[in-house]
């Protein structure tokens, strides 16, 4: 069966929701970036992060078949997106990324693979989200499939404050947005905050998030 899991420590809280509308990563390796085309595009490789910045028309997919193992893309990289989450406002950092509303994938976002890293060590703060799939309001027309496998793990150890927050899939400012977890595909989200003295802690890990404008839809599946 299809299985969704978060774990979390250190007074953290759990949240699948559907929502209205940091610390520096080391430099990555990318997969092949996925520009735009008329055909599909198919990542085979083992490779850190996929950037999507361009569209895909005549019902193309973009599809993971390889192994998106992390650092993840983020800020540092040139790419900042922020979400509105239910513990505050945090900009992620990710795994597979669409980075605007202008772009549009007529076919389905597809991972068959595996899209799975750690971020772990002092340096997160309560501002950044480790995010395995995000999309920054662009618009595909299949939605988000997972049949394979999302893993991710924040990890924050700290000796005064200590923050983690993670997301297997997290749409922002879409105007529909769906996504399925097909049978047997898993997602599984790890927040782990932890001190070394007294001092605060947070964790946070959201299976699934995705925020429409106005009156539009979010589907999960």
């Amino acid at each position: 069966m299809n299985r969704l899991t978060c774990t979390l420590l250190s007074g953290a809280s759990l949240f699948a929701l559907y929502l209205g509308g940091g610390a520096t990563a080391v430099q990555a390796a990318a997969c092949t970036e996925a520009t735009g085309d008329t055909a599909n595009y198919v990542n085979a490789a083992a490779c850190d992060y996929i950037i999507i910045s361009g569209s895909y028309t005549n019902d193309a997919d973009v599809i993971n078949d390889g192994t998106v193992d992390g650092p993840p893309v983020g800020p540092a990289d040139g790419v900042t997106i922020t979400y509105q989450l239910p513990f505050g406002f945090a900009t992620g950092q990710f795994g597979i990324v669409v980075t605007t509303s202008t772009i549009a994938i007529e076919g389905t976002l597809i991972n068959n693979g595996d899209v799975a890293f750690d971020v772990t060590g002092a340096g997160l703060d309560s501002s950044d989200v480790i995010v395995g799939i995000g999309n920054n309001g662009g618009v595909i027309g299949g939605g988000i499939v997972n049949n394979g496998t999302v893993d991710i793990l924040a990890s924050d150890v700290d000796n005064a404050a200590a923050f983690a927050n993670a997301a297997g899939v997290a749409v922002t400012g879409a105007t529909s947005t769906a996504f399925l977890n097909a049978l047997g595909a898993d997602v599984v989200v790890d927040a782990v905050a932890s001190l070394t003295a007294p001092g605060t802690a947070s964790a946070n890990a959201i299976g699934v998030v995705q925020g429409v404008t106005g009156t539009d839809t979010a589907v999960n599946a």
